[in-house]
């Protein structure tokens, strides 16, 4: 503490020195050596807080001024850690990709058959009209899909294979 108020201009004589935040006739903040006390004011802190209250800074930049560093060591556990996190994070993404994928790929199969149906089929069938009753719900799954919207891909799944089984 004594060398850092050095650094600002304070003198410090037997660990006494005038208070910066007030006037002073006679000294009357008391130094330590990891900080300072002011009797008269109540002033009371450490190096941290005296270069935070002298240049009106936060914590992190009057540690910085004090030559921290927020370098932090890592040890070849928190490494391993921090991969296999990323790893499993990466597995993850793929894991979403594929089943987007998936769905994307059973939705456009149950699309192309709804439209083939509605084209075999005579018009006012049974087949006709459950493929094109199905045709406006599935194009709209379609739509969701390629404009990446939340749905429920149970769901969808579940009335593909429905609508499939109907005409395979």
């Amino acid at each position: 503490m004594p060398e850092v108020m050095k650094n600002y201009g304070i003198k410090i004589r037997n660990n006494m020195c005038s208070c910066p935040w007030h006037e002073d006739k006679h000294p009357s903040m008391k130094v330590f050596k990891d900080g300072a006390n002011c009797f008269s004011c109540g002033w009371n802190g450490d190096i941290f807080a005296f270069i935070m209250k002298m240049d009106n800074v936060d914590f992190k930049t009057a540690y910085k001024r004090l030559g921290g560093s927020y370098a932090t060591y890592n040890s070849d556990k928190d490494r391993w850690r921090a991969n296999n996190r990323l790893k499993a994070k990466q597995a993850e993404i793929e894991r979403k990709t594929h089943q987007k994928k998936a769905l994307k790929n059973a939705v456009g199969l149950t699309l192309t058959i709804c439209r083939e149906a509605a084209k075999i089929y005579e018009p006012l069938s049974d087949g006709w009209c459950y493929a094109m009753n199905n045709l406006p719900y599935i194009d709209h799954i379609w739509q969701l899909i390629t404009d990446n919207q939340e749905i429920d891909e149970l769901y969808v799944y579940r009335k593909c294979k429905e609508i499939n089984k109907r005409f395979l």
